[in-house]
């Protein structure tokens, strides 16, 4: 407001003093107007006013006059009322009026009054230009006028309306703001705003013509009606400031239960309005703002201060401090100050916010942003307070997971580094901004890309530094790393470029790829056939909504290639691209199954549209090239392609987008073409593995296609074909035939044939194989068909209908006599398995047609075997046939002799007849087990299709050894589905000395009421095992009754039974009573058994638990929380009973007594009782160790089951102790502990003989208890898989020799038995005095530690063992050589497989031999790779390398195989006789020394003979001059060897002694003496004078060193020809030392060192 509207106003309020009426209407006017700029009061001495205007004026006292105005109007200068109201009462203080002061009203009453404000598009409102005013429709004059001054002034239901022009808001501003009540005035839209019931005292109004006027406002109440608000309270001044402003002081404003103090002067522009407000909301809640803000969520509040301050006349600076804001669990804090208006966004200036946390889910309610596809909160703080200027620096982390799996694992993103407030045009910029990802899960945004939900998944991790604007974002210095699935890291460094959506969306992105995981593709899109090669080089991607420019320049260990192109995104889309690879390796790249001989090179390009494009392919490979080229082009409905080109010795199928098309290398030439209705023509001449085809033909599709393919196979292997991979190997060629159309019975016709020669099968000869088939009309002609495959011939000839009958049966022959071919012909597939063999011979005949065929066979089998199935003999018929009205039927007949049933009973002689149709079959059966067992057995079998669905019983007969049993009567057995098991009728009796019947009777429905009942009485449990020999020998009479009645969903269950004379594994009782009763959620039990006279054990118990039958599926389940009551007394408890009814245990002895008590609920159980055993033994059989002298005392108190004692005798003893509690409310918990004292705790000649010392603690849930300590194994041999396993690393050269090993197929690790989810937490295991392993090859004695950790059903063991001595068979054809184990190690890494590497070297000495040497040479043979898959290499102690040939050859003849050439035959007689027949002899003498335990180990080595002839003669055969090598552990590292000849024994002599002592010092020092005959080569021994053999004492002392490395044991000089896993890497990892971590170290399988670098 100007000025000069001011003063305007003025000159009217002067005519209301000098009319006193008028008077009173000029204060409301400024009451209501409140804008000002001066008031010049003139009052006059008269008042020119209209007589009707007064309603009436009374003398209240002396110079007081009340004065009453009625119809009091403003109006502007279009006529529009701006004020008016009814009724306008005051009292004028007359002794005012004169005199220079102010003029003074009181006690002024507006009833009813009524505002009606607009501001005009300008700014300007309408009481600034009133014009004038009435009284009772009489205009009221104005004249200037003195200060006028108005006391206690009270409005009464006070009516306003308030228009403002409406101004267009931003997006992100109006989304806040609540839709107000719109109104069009004068063509201009308003927002009008209603008041209603104004309620206001004001303490004074005062104008002065010098300083303006002033309102002091009491108290004001008011409704607004849209939005709706109720303002209870509100005070406070307000006054004019100058000509042109206007000050407030707010003490209170009030409403619901927010509050809002401030002061401020707003200054009047002819812009529009400048504000400078300070605000405090000591407390603001959300909902009483939520009709001004709608989006507030509906709980919430806020405390803050609030300054507005103009920017300009259309842009405010908000500046919000000391915030305090919760909604839910969002809470911030702090400060911020904005820009806002003027019709542009919002912009941040200054902050300082502390998120604690942010809810996201409060900025969807704060209407910030629509539904997220995430849930979480973001913690943090942004701050402007030490940042440079014009810069906030920001620290947040956001905590996300999917909003449609809350439970998902959480993402977390950092935003990190200062961002600038203001940058172009106002905007935040981003510079300095850094997100990280720690880690990001993709899935957790699957919502945003739905239609590639499949794709988002993995993890992101890594940071990028940000740049720019929201709508033009840069980013630079990215580091981000990508995993999916089980593929390797991909990973992109320096990542730069550009988003931007300013005007249009544009982006251009750089990278480098170090590297990309091409194994992450293969995750994404299975179909890929990438495996874990990676590649590295840059990426660069420039485009925008329409075109897309892409580069890339990748490799890698695997080759390289690099792809250059553009995309242009329209209808359709246009693609150019170009791209070559180099020395690119396939075969580390694609998966196993899609081998390639080399790496690729050669170029590649696509040009076109997606509705037409060209493209050449041209690769080479080592030995291999393709070249291809064509174009395809979309048709209506599907493409047309033409391809044409040349491929040489490559995989065609891989390259086809079907590897499994042509998997092997093809040579040839490809053509074909056709699509999208015309036909398919191609032809094919392509040779490779699977054989030769020469192929030319077309197919053309349709409602009835057709066909043709003509040409000739030659080699052809069906087995290399994929989808006829289960084929045996075949080599097939001839020629083909085949021209055709439609592939139905109703719709082919056509000629078929094929014509093979000089082809085999499996390698067996195909002698014939010829067909020639004619389909039309319908009649399917067989001209010709006979294959002959090796003995078995098939043939057939005439006719069949494929939809009318044929006018000539089709009949065939099917001859094998020895079906053992199906065996060799059949060896790779898993079509047959071996245990088959016998002879078959079947003939028949097909009528008939296709849908009503006629079937007759007659089938002769001889000799037949099937798995455990065998028959000596098999004679059967069958005629079927199948009719329009009845479906099929038929009759057949079988007889069988000798007839084995899964090698479990065997019958004599079977005999079955039948005759039936689609719904019965009745049937006749006879079955001999010998002359006195037989089943006789006749019925009618129901049926619903081919299932039977009940069977009618008319008579059945058994025999079993002299006891009979036989059908009463008639009965029927049905069960199905929708009606359950029904029994109707079912009484067996027995016949013979002791008679017993059984009845069965009823009916178990899936639903509805059961009534079922079984009754026995006198049932001979030896018949058990008369009838099925594999039970268990049970003796005694068993009499029960059973009956289920009741609702299947909750029925009643009754049970009464009693076992007289039971006879068990060698135990007898007298008398076994059991009754129960399970009805309304309860069992109740009561039984006692009787022995020799006394009560062996009574039981009384009420078991809450519910039993359910419906769909016939019994369902128990206990209730437990209601009450259970069980007592078991047990006077004197055979343990042989006991581990008699318990699998795995047997040969009990002694007795237990207990007296236990169970009451309370079975989720808190209370206990009472005890149980005690003394003296007792068993047998464990899986560990072949009988425990004695077993003792246990057990005490049940309350929730706990205490261990005072158990303990049990082995050799040594184990003592255990602690217990087990059921707390309330929560699972059963164990607290047991066991010592081991020399215990032996198995004696298993599969397993081992194994004791142990030290202590065992199990701690946890009974469910899944965590065992822990340390045990030490001492004096004690396990049995070890065969390392006959080991593939040699070399290749053997001597042709006459076989091969040194063979593979072990199916190989397992023993691994003890666990039970339950006992979770093992770094059990330490010690490995202490003689302990051995032993197979039939091996013998070592070992040492050192391991510790052993289980989580789940995986066992995890980390540690090394040392081997210290011992020997290793090595056989070689027939001839096997001992070795001494020189050292070894056995290193577990903590795999799965339990699968540990291994190193062994020993060593056999060849006496006499000369390389370059005089002496005896050592042969070492070195066994590495892991226990599963061990590798055996050799090579010897010379420094002159000597060759395979040449090692195998000393190991058999002593000698070189260079110098075998000269040697007499009778020498090449003696070397054989020797090294076969007496290393026989020799194995042969150590096992029974070694069983007899006489020596810890043993060796026997043959002496040499001088002939042939010396096997029978005075030579005293091959152990003329045998030695016997053995050793002892006398102490701990103290051993005694002794070594003899035993020549003496087989006709030789006594020569050749020595004993000795071994201490190993420790791991470095060893002493060795030793006394006896010295060592000669026995060449030489002739040349001792006499003969005689001379003594010696010798004595040494060693001492190993170790450089740089790990300790390792001594490796031999040479490299494998190929890597053996485990075999490279860095050095093992130490062994752990307890006391171990809770969780099991990190599993690594970690290779050894390289074996080319030296070890002292």
């Amino acid at each position: 407001m100007t000025p000069t509207g001011l003063r305007k106003v003025g000159l009217v309020l002067t005519g209301i003093v000098m009319g006193l009426l008028g008077l009173a209407i000029g204060v409301w006017f400024y009451l209501q107007a409140a804008r000002i700029d001066e008031v010049r009061t003139n009052i006059g001495e008269r008042v020119r006013l209209a007589r009707d205007a007064i309603e009436h004026i009374d003398i209240i006292e002396e110079d007081a006059f009340r004065i009453a105005l009625r119809d009091v109007a403003l109006f502007d200068e279009e006529g529009d009322t701006i004020l008016a109201a009814p009724t306008l009462t005051m009292t004028l203080d007359a002794t005012t009026i004169t005199g220079d002061g102010a003029i003074e009203f009181y006690d002024v009453e507006i009833d009813d009054p009524f505002a009606r404000l607009i501001q005009s598009p300008g700014g300007e409102w309408n009481f600034a230009n009133a014009v004038g005013m009435t009284a009772a429709g009489e205009a009221v004059e104005t004249e200037d006028g003195r200060p006028l001054a108005f006391r206690g002034v009270t409005i009464s239901n006070g009516r306003l309306i308030l228009a403002i022009p409406e101004e267009e808001q931003p997006a992100e501003e109006s989304a806040f703001l609540v839709n107000l009540p719109r109104a069009v005035i004068s063509g201009t839209p308003y927002q009008i705003y209603n008041v209603d019931g104004v309620q206001a005292e004001l303490a004074s109004f005062t104008m002065d013509p010098e300083t303006g006027w002033r309102a002091e406002l009491a108290a004001l109440s008011a409704d607004i009606e849209r939005p709706e608000i109720r303002i209870a309270q509100m005070a406070g001044s307000v006054q004019q400031a100058g000509d042109d402003a206007v000050e407030f002081d707010l003490a209170t404003l009030q409403w619901g239960n927010s509050e809002v103090q401030g002061a401020g002067t707003v200054t009047f522009v002819e812009e529009g309005l400048l504000y400078d407000v300070q605000l405090a909301f000591e407390r603001l809640q959300f909902p009483d703002i939520q009709p001004l803000f709608p989006t507030l969520p509906d709980e919430g509040s806020a405390r803050f201060a609030l300054g507005v301050e103009s920017i300009d006349a259309k842009r405010l600076a908000l500046n919000v401090t000391d915030m305090v804001a919760t909604s839910g669990s969002s809470r911030m804090s702090g400060g911020v100050q904005l820009a806002a208006g003027g019709g542009t966004p919002f912009a941040l200036m200054a902050a300082d916010l502390t998120l604690d946390p942010l809810n996201l889910q409060t900025l969807v309610q704060l209407g910030f942003a629509e539904e997220f596809p995430v849930l979480g909160e973001v913690r943090g703080r942004i701050t402007t307070e030490n940042a440079p200027s014009g810069r906030a620096v920001v620290d947040l982390t956001a905590i996300l997971v999917p909003a449609e799996d809350p439970e998902a694992l959480p993402s977390t993103i950092l935003a990190t580094g200062d961002i600038q407030l203001s940058g172009p045009e106002g905007a935040l910029s981003l510079d300095g901004l850094t997100l990280s990802a720690r880690p990001l899960h993709l899935a957790s945004f699957r919502s945003l890309a739905p239609a590639r939900a499949n794709l988002m998944r993995g993890d992101i991790t890594g940071s990028v530094t940000l740049a720019g604007t929201l709508s033009d974002v840069r980013f630079r210095d990215g580091e981000l790393t990508y995993v999916v699935g089980d593929a390797p890291p991909t990973r992109l460094n320096d990542l730069t470029g550009r988003i931007s959506t300013s005007p249009e969306l544009s982006y251009e992105i750089e990278a480098v790829a170090s590297p990309l995981a091409l194994a992450t593709l293969t995750e994404l899109f299975p179909a890929l056939p990438f495996e874990e090669a990676t590649v590295s080089g840059p990426v660069r991607l420039v485009g925008d909504q329409r075109d897309l420019d892409l580069s890339a320049s990748l490799s890698g260990t695997a080759g390289g290639i690099e792809v250059e192109g553009s995309l242009a995104f329209g209808e359709p889309m246009r693609f150019d691209i170009n791209g070559s690879v180099r020395a690119f390796a396939a075969g580390m790249i694609l998966r196993p199954e899609l081998p390639t001989t080399g790496p690729l090179t050669g170029s590649f390009a696509l040009n076109g549209t997606t509705q037409q494009f060209s493209f050449d392919v041209d690769l080479t490979q080592a030995g291999g090239r393709f070249d291809l080229a064509g174009s395809v082009t979309m048709g209506s409905e599907e493409p047309v392609f033409q391809v044409a080109g040349q491929v040489n010795n490559f995989r065609l199928g891989s390259l086809m987008g079907s590897p499994e098309l042509f998997p092997d290398p093809m040579s040839g030439t490809v053509a074909v073409e056709g699509g999208d209705g015309t036909p398919y023509v191609f032809d094919f001449d392509l040779a490779g593995a699977v054989g030769q085809l020469d192929l030319a033909g077309f197919y053309s599709a349709g409602e009835i296609p057709s066909y043709e393919a003509r040409g000739n196979i030659i080699g052809l292997d069906l087995s290399r074909i994929p989808f006829a991979a289960a084929l045996p190997p075949t080599l097939l060629t001839g020629a083909v035939d085949i021209r055709g159309r439609g592939i139905t019975p109703e719709t082919i016709e056509g000629s078929f044939g094929f014509d093979l020669t000089n082809s085999t099968v499996s390698g067996l000869p195909l002698d014939m194989a010829l067909g020639r088939v004619d389909i039309s009309g319908g009649v399917m002609v067989i001209d010709t068909l006979d294959i002959a495959l090796e003995e078995t011939q098939l043939t057939a000839v005439g006719s069949w209908g494929l939809t009318t009958p044929a006018p000539e049966p089709l009949r065939f022959a099917f001859n094998s006599p020895d079906l053992t071919f199906l065996r060799r012909m059949l060896a790779p597939t898993d079509l047959v398995p071996p245990e088959v063999a016998g002879s078959i011979q079947a003939t028949g005949q097909v009528a008939g047609s296709f849908r009503y065929p006629e079937i007759t066979t007659d089938l002769t089998a001889r000799s037949l075997r099937y798995l455990d199935w065998t028959a000596s003999n098999i004679e059967a018929s069958v005629e079927a046939s199948r009719s329009e009205v009845g479906g099929w039927s038929g009759e057949g007949r079988l007889e069988g002799d000798v007839v084995v049933l899964a090698g479990i009973e065997t019958l004599q002689t079977v005999r079955v007849e039948a005759n039936g149709n689609e719904g019965s079959l009745a049937f006749g059966l006879f079955a001999a087990r010998n002359e006195g067992s037989d089943l006789t057995f006749s019925g009618l079998l129901e049926l619903e299709g081919i299932f039977p669905r009940g069977i009618g019983l008319q008579a059945m007969a058994l025999r079993l050894d002299g006891v009979g049993w036989q059908l009463l009567n008639p009965s029927r057995i049905q069960y199905t589905a929708s009606q359950g098991l029904l029994v109707e009728n079912l009484a067996l009796q027995r016949t013979g000395q002791e008679s017993g019947v059984i009845n069965i009777n009823g009916a178990i429905p899936p639903s509805g009421i059961a009534n079922f009942t079984l009754n026995a009485v006198n049932f001979d449990l030896a018949d058990l095992n008369r009838l099925t020999p594999n039970v268990p020998v049970l003796e005694g009479m068993l009499s029960m009754e059973a009956l289920l009645t009741g609702p299947v969903e909750d029925p009643e269950l009754t049970i009464e039974a009693q076992l007289d004379s039971l006879q068990y594994e060698g135990v007898v009782t007298e008398r076994i009573n059991l009754d129960a009763l399970y009805a309304d959620r309860q069992l109740r039990a009561t039984g006692e058994g009787i022995i020799a006279g006394q009560r062996l054990f009574g039981l009384d118990a009420t078991i809450p638990m519910t039993l359910r039958l419906q769909q016939m599926i019994p369902s128990l389940e206990l209730v437990r929380t209601e009450p259970i009551n069980v007592s078991l007394v047990a006077d004197s408890l055979p343990l042989d009973l006991i581990a008699a009814a318990i699998p795995g245990f047997a040969e009990g002895a002694g007795a237990a007594q207990a007296q236990i008590n169970v009451s309370g609920s079975v989720d808190e159980p209370q206990l009472a009782g005890w149980m005690r055993m003394e003296g007792g033994a068993m047998l464990v059989e899986a560990l072949g160790a009988r425990y004695t002298d077993i003792r246990m005392d057990l005490v049940l108190a309350r929730n706990e089951v205490v261990v005072n004692d158990f303990s049990a005798t082995s050799d040594g003893t184990i003592e255990v102790s602690g217990s087990v509690a059921f707390p309330a409310g929560s699972p059963a918990r164990v607290a047991l502990s066991a010592s081991f004292n020399d215990f032996r705790a198995a004696d298993n000649p599969e397993l081992g003989t194994v004791t142990i010392s030290g202590q065992l603690a199990a701690l946890g849930p009974l469910a899944g208890p965590v065992l822990t300590g340390q045990i030490e194994i001492s004096e004690s041999t396990f049995q070890v898989p065969e390392l006959g396993a080991a593939q040699p690393g070399l290749e053997l050269g001597y042709t006459d020799i076989a091969e040194l090993t063979t593979p072990v197929e199916g190989a397992t690790v023993l691994v003890p038995p666990l039970f339950g989810d006992l979770r093992i937490d770094g059990v330490q295991v010690i490995i202490g005095e003689s302990v051995w392993l032993e197979s039939s090859e091996l013998r070592v004695q070992i040492g050192g530690d391991v510790v052993v950790y289980r989580t789940g059903d995986e066992l995890r063991v980390f540690g090394a063992l040392q081997a210290l001595r011992g020997t290793y068979a090595l056989e070689i054809s027939a001839i096997v050589r001992e070795f001494d184990v020189i050292s070894g190690r056995v290193q577990f890494f903590g795999t799965s497989d339990l699968n540990p590497s291994v190193d062994i070297l020993a060593g056999y000495r060849v006496r006499g031999s000369t390389v370059g040497r005089g002496g005896d040479l050592t042969i070492l043979v070195q066994v590495t790779g892991t226990l599963l898959s061990p590798r055996l290499q050799l090579g010897a102690d010379t420094p002159v390398p000597i060759s395979e040939a040449d090692l195998i050859s000393y190991l058999l003849f002593g000698q070189p195989s260079f110098e075998l050439g000269g040697v007499t035959r009778s020498f090449a007689e003696q070397i054989l006789v020797q090294e076969v027949v007496g290393g026989l002899i020799a194995s042969e003498l150590e096992r029974p020394i070694l069983r007899a335990g006489l020596c810890d180990w043993v060796r026997v080595l043959p002496g040499a003979t001088t002939s042939i002839t010396s096997i029978f003669g005075a030579g005293g055969g091959p152990l003329a001059g045998a030695v016997i090598e053995c050793g002892w552990e006398i102490a701990n590292d103290l051993f005694l060897t002794g070594q003899t000849g035993i020549g003496g024994l087989f006709g030789g002599e006594f020569t050749d002694y020595r004993v000795g002592v071994e201490w190993q010092i420790d791991d470095q020092w060893m002493w060795e003496a030793s006394y006896g005959t010295v060592q000669r080569d026995p060449a030489f021994r002739n040349l001792i004078p006499g003969g005689r053999s001379d003594l010696q004492f010798s004595t040494e002392l060693r001492r190993q060193w170790e450089y740089g490395l790990p300790r390792q044991q001594t490796r031999i000089d040479f490299t494998p020809e190929e890597p053996i896993p485990g075999d490279s890497g860095p050095p093992l990892p130490p062994t752990p030392v307890l006391p171990p971590p809770t969780d099991p170290p990190a599993t690594t399988n970690e290779p050894e060192p390289d074996p080319n670098i030296p070890t002292p």
